[in-house]
């Protein structure tokens, strides 16, 4: 209940700019459980053969028996964002539901505190809410948020998971596997989260078999979901199924790719051979213009898809400095990038806003709060870990606080280098999970005194 009060209370900029904010994919995430439960309707029986309306990520050559054609997203948050969006809250439930699911994961890193403890929390909340990125998550319907559960669940297996019930135990694992499936790339991070924890309980010979299962438990059932609903649904049996060629989209953008597929094509006999003269080599251009990836037939989309890891591989051999000096500088590039770009309002101010209904929107540019906010959330956030910087190196964090710094700022990394290096460095990658930085602060001032005395796990 407190968590979901405090969720509400964040959701103060759907106050400031008159309704939930959204961006493009949150009506590709709407298109796509809307598909899945209209194939679900006429296999039942429950529904008719009325042709599908156009969509954002289905095809023209999508069938009715299932989902050929089209360029998955994560399949259970498109259902989540298709039921929970169905209701005459909209948007507006959505970023509620999954907002009071982060907190509830964060706030099991809170310490038992007393009446001082709890004002300081009280303060600590409310600057949280006023001046960090968090606000702003929380209002976002897009997966983004939940990326924050990952790095939360892997903070709590650092200790926190030994002094709690198996109930409570499994009720954090059940979160964090649907935080990992509600986006492709949450796999790799809660992947390499889950290295470091393991990695770090055994050093200090604290690990246990529980905690090694707990560990690995959301990427396995992530990874297994995906293949298999991949495999029923397009026939593509991968972690990552239908999915968009990011990856050699982000190739193409630095060089490697474009360039060995100008000396390799016509010859080499790729699918991008019958492409590569006229597409595009920006990423965003690539992938979603009509002159890029969404005009190749069926058959080139997933022949494209299977020589995607080969096209990279010998991009890489015949390029090697120049592919790792482009993943390095823009996993850089993204680990400094905060802001509210690509945020979206709507033109017409809905609060219910059906994701089904959704037109184009303004983004942080053309709107004073956001371009406000822009600013805010930088400057407050280095602040933060600046102060955060200065108490450790003055002694004053004890070894646990420490360890929770470390641990996240190793998250932000790893977020950068999956998102930013491998994708594209841009505001919302990044900001997303950087507020665990300043709400780390506001947990070492609630705990107070009594954490140097007895640590936080106490």
């Amino acid at each position: 209940m407190v968590a979901l009060l405090a969720a509400i209370v964040l959701c103060w900029p759907m106050l400031a700019v008159n309704g939930p904010l959204f961006y493009a994919d949150t009506a590709s995430y709407y298109s796509l459980g809307d598909k899945i439960f209209e194939i679900i309707g006429k296999r039942s029986g429950l529904a008719s053969d009325a042709a599908v309306p156009a969509s954002p990520v289905i095809s023209a050559t999508a069938t009715e028996s299932g989902l050929q054609g089209i360029k998955l997203r994560s399949i259970p948050y498109s259902v989540y964002m298709f039921l929970s969006s169905a209701t005459p809250l909209g948007l507006v439930l959505a970023c509620l539901l999954q907002g009071a699911a982060v907190l509830l994961m964060f706030f099991a890193l809170v310490p038992r505190l007393d009446r001082v403890g709890k004002r300081r929390a009280a303060i600590g909340f409310v600057l949280l809410a006023a001046f960090s990125s968090l606000p702003w998550f929380v209002s976002y319907s897009m997966p983004d948020i939940l990326a924050a559960s990952v790095v939360a669940f892997y903070l709590l297996m650092l200790w926190r998971i030994d002094a709690m019930t198996w109930g409570q135990r499994i009720l954090i694992s059940g979160l964090a596997t649907a935080s990992v499936l509600a986006h492709y790339g949450h796999i790799p991070l809660a992947g390499a989260l889950a290295i470091l924890v393991v990695a770090w309980r055994w050093f200090e010979k604290s690990l246990k078999p529980f905690i090694v299962v707990l560990a690995f438990a959301p990427v396995v059932l992530a990874a297994v979901f995906n293949f298999g609903a991949g495999k029923l649904s397009t026939g593509d049996g991968s972690i990552a199924p239908a999915r968009f060629p990011i990856l050699l989209a982000r190739s193409l953008e630095d060089g490697p790719a474009r360039w060995y597929l100008e000396d390799a094509c016509p010859q080499a006999g790729y699918a991008m051979c019958e492409l590569s003269e006229e597409i595009p080599t920006n990423v965003g251009a690539f992938l979603w213009s009509d002159q890029g990836f969404r005009r190749a037939t069926d058959a080139q989309v997933e022949a494209i898809r299977n020589e995607e890891s080969e096209i990279l591989l010998e991009a890489f051999k015949r390029y090697p400095m120049a592919q790792t000096k482009a993943l390095f500088g823009n996993a850089a590039l993204q680990s400094v990038t905060l802001g509210t770009g690509e945020m979206w309002i709507s033109e017409e101010g809905h609060w219910s806003l059906n994701p089904g209904t959704l037109g184009g929107g303004k983004a942080a540019k053309t709107d004073r709060t956001l371009l406000l906010f822009d600013t805010v959330i930088p400057v407050f956030t280095w602040f933060a870990a600046a102060l955060l910087v200065v108490l450790a190196f003055r002694g004053r964090l004890n070894r646990d606080m420490v360890l929770l710094l470390a641990f996240i700022v190793a998250a932000l990394a790893i977020n950068a280098a999956i998102f930013g290096g491998l994708s594209a460095p841009v505001d919302r990658y990044q900001s997303r999970i950087v507020w665990l930085l300043p709400a780390l602060l506001a947990l070492y001032f609630a705990a107070g005194r009594r954490h140097e005395r007895a640590g936080i796990p106490s």
